[in-house]
């Protein structure tokens, strides 16, 4: 267990010294817990001594001459099996416990009965302490459709309800999510109701009916002035800057954020991040503010450059006209810096250029299996991750940038001039079709190489090789003899 705080505008969460379940025993492996409707906590104990599945590192005692890429308790032939399959005798198959972990001094709670036939009662579901019958409650009322249970729903968001032993209106946020599930349309009584709760004096209850009706929706573009100037606590107003940089450009919207940002206002990095999201949406938008003040200081600090920066980027764009236009009623020192960023960027941006139709699945794969370390721009993580953008790697023989990929690489590596050390694991779990349309893909869009599609039989080809390694990553050494 462990305590939930404040972090700016996130959330830390201190998980020391607070065990709620341990054991001595080996064997004991609990793999879920999760309160139950009576307020217990519920824990899945798989109880075995073998809880891995997947063996990927390899098994090494000197002492008794063992080094093999699998267990020495592992039965059939050497290596892993189906799915890379731990399979042992040592995993137990007949036993498994739940427990029950009661309060010590204070009876359990009894559970409600839900009746889908009846509103009321799914309403007063809403306001259990247990979110386990506030979910099904919300569920149930969602299925069932129709209209008869707003009137329930507008009383729970209206009296900012609480369930029992709760300071947070938690029943009034589950009646917002009620709203949008039995679909909330213009014009409708849901979706007046939502539009409402954009005023609640609770600031959790704005934020979720803002979610709820989402950032393009007119009546959140409408408060989002007032909710930007509203919003006291660093959490909230993360919320509201993030509904900013996905609504739609608006001038009162933008005239308020500068406001914000303009005044100085103590901003973590995680707000200072929204923000600047916010500005680059608001575009021509927010440059439409006050900026009669835009001169010395203002312009070297933070928000100062990121105004610059969005100058930049509109001047280079297709609403370059706008802010010639915009330029022409600007206060003077202000289309000083407008004028600067027009003349400096090309008059008319070049065209982007489309990928072509055969390579749209391989930039889809990319996106799952490679965006995390390489990034979707291919540049990878500073001192982390090494680009592909450029990599010598990428644009050089396909065969060696297919072994990186079903194999993976480990060790020292030098990309650009820059050295690297870490560890990319292999994806010889994914089709021969998928790896080719990924190295096609990134060939294309990183590699710059304008070629024919990598086929799948090449991977093929290339498996057993991989396959001899047992999972052990490549080496630039390695890689380096076998093209020799």
């Amino acid at each position: 267990m462990g305590t939930v705080s404040d972090q700016g505008s996130l959330k830390k969460t201190d998980l020391r010294g607070n065990n709620l379940f341990a054991s001595s025993d080996a064997w004991v492996a609990p793999v879920a817990a999760r309160v139950g409707p009576d307020g217990a906590v519920w824990v899945a104990d798989w109880y075995d001594p073998i809880i891995q599945h997947n063996v990927v590192f390899r098994f090494w005692n000197p002492a008794r001459n063992y080094d093999q890429p699998h267990s020495p308790y592992q039965v059939g032939k050497p290596g892993p099996g189906k799915g890379n399959a731990y399979e042992t005798p040592l995993r137990d198959r007949d036993h498994g416990r739940i427990w029950r972990i009661v309060p010590a001094t204070t009876p359990v709670r009894k559970s409600g009965v839900l009746d889908a036939t009846k509103p009321a009662s799914l309403a007063v579901g809403l306001t259990s302490p247990s979110q386990h019958v506030r979910l099904h409650a919300q569920r149930l009322l969602i299925e069932r459709g129709g209209t008869d249970a707003l009137k329930s729903l507008e009383v729970l968001i209206a009296n900012r309800t609480a369930p029992a032993g709760s300071a947070k209106p938690l029943a009034a946020v589950h009646a917002i999510w009620t709203l949008e599930g039995l679909g909330a349309p213009a014009g409708s009584e849901a979706h007046r109701l939502l539009a409402a709760a954009l005023e609640s004096p609770d600031p959790l209850i704005r934020r979720h009916a803002m979610l709820a009706l989402g950032a393009a929706d007119p009546s959140v573009i409408a408060a989002l002035p007032e909710l930007l100037g509203k919003s006291q606590a660093a959490r909230e107003l993360l919320f509201v800057l993030t509904t900013v940089a996905l609504a739609p450009p608006n001038q009162p919207v933008g005239a308020a954020l500068w406001k914000l940002v303009s005044s100085g206002a103590a901003m973590d990095d995680t707000l200072r991040e929204a923000a600047r999201l916010a500005m680059r949406r608001q575009g021509v938008a927010l440059l439409s503010s006050d900026f009669a003040s835009f001169s010395g200081g203002a312009q070297e600090s933070w928000f100062g450059k990121e105004v610059l920066e969005v100058i930049s980027r509109i001047a280079a764009g297709p609403s370059r006209p706008a802010l010639v236009a915009l330029a022409a009623s600007a206060p003077a020192g202000f289309k000083t810096h407008i004028e600067n960023l027009l003349a400096k960027a090309p008059e008319t941006a070049p065209a982007p250029v489309a990928l072509p139709s055969h390579l749209t699945a391989g930039r889809d794969a990319y996106m799952k299996a490679c965006i995390e370390c390489h990034q979707s721009n291919g540049e990878g993580v500073p001192d982390t991750f090494p680009p592909l953008q450029g990599s010598e790697w990428v644009s050089g023989n396909p065969r060696t940038f297919l072994r990186i990929l079903l194999g993976g690489l480990a060790g020292p590596i030098e990309i650009k001039g820059i050295k690297f050390n870490s560890v990319m694991p292999g994806h010889s779990h994914l089709p021969d079709a998928e790896i080719a349309a990924i190295a096609s893909y990134v060939r294309h869009a990183f590699g710059n190489q304008v070629e024919q599609p990598v086929l799948p039989d090449q991977v093929k080809a290339l498996r057993p090789d991989v396959d001899k390694r047992k999972f052990t990553p490549w080496t630039v050494e390695d890689l380096q003899k076998l093209e020799q």
